[in-house]
């Protein structure tokens, strides 16, 4: 009974090449393919490589890839019960492969990338204020902090803030109680945090 890995192996040596010249020219591992003509099972690669690499190897040698295969698989057969190889191998690094997780990494990148200005362009900055805990007089001091790319304004006064977005001002709550401390983003979002003093404890020295 002809074997698929005698079939392969006396038309490789009849057209005069050897291991190394055929894997070079199919891509095809050097083991792979001394496995094929040895019946070496567990060398043999993980499906579905197994079967692409056989019938690839047949083409080259001329011959018929499908009768090649199934002459393979008949051979498995007889020996296992299964075409599953002993061997297995969970990924195979062919340049397909390598091709296209790169390119997978690279769009995953790239859109977490542009999520994350997407981000913060809509999003609003930080504000943090720190209130008196006491009123001592009609003028008191508001401190904060807030993003450093931000404006601040307090009761719609400009006010500047140093590197770091800290903030203070003095504030004349003589006529109004209620404070308005607003930070606003270069893209237009703010933060909005009111407070009425009206309410806090009032000492007078």
């Amino acid at each position: 009974m002809f074997k698929a890995s005698d079939i392969l192996k006396s038309s490789r040596l009849e057209k005069g090449y050897d291991l190394k010249e055929i894997s070079k020219k199919t891509k095809i591992p050097q083991k792979y393919l001394q496995a094929f003509e040895n019946s070496d099972i567990k060398n043999y690669p993980a499906e579905p490589y197994c079967s692409l690499f056989v019938s690839k190897y047949a083409s080259f040698l001329g011959l018929d890839a499908q009768k090649t295969t199934s002459l393979f698989r008949r051979d498995m057969d007889l020996k296992t019960n299964t075409f599953t190889p002993l061997k297995k191998q969970s990924i195979y690094l062919t340049p397909q492969f390598i091709f296209t997780v790169s390119v997978t990494l690279t769009l995953f990148v790239m859109f977490s990338f542009l999520l994350g200005r997407y981000l913060s362009f809509n999003k609003p900055p930080n504000l943090t204020v720190i209130w008196p805990e006491s009123v001592t007089s009609s003028e008191i001091k508001i401190t904060g902090k807030t993003d450093p790319n931000s404006s601040v304004r307090v009761n719609d006064d400009l006010i500047i803030i140093d590197s770091d977005g800290n903030f203070n001002k003095l504030v004349d709550i003589s006529q109004s109680a209620l404070v308005t401390v607003e930070a606003r983003s270069p893209y237009g979002k703010k933060t909005v945090i009111e407070k009425d003093l009206s309410q806090t404890k009032f000492h007078l020295d």
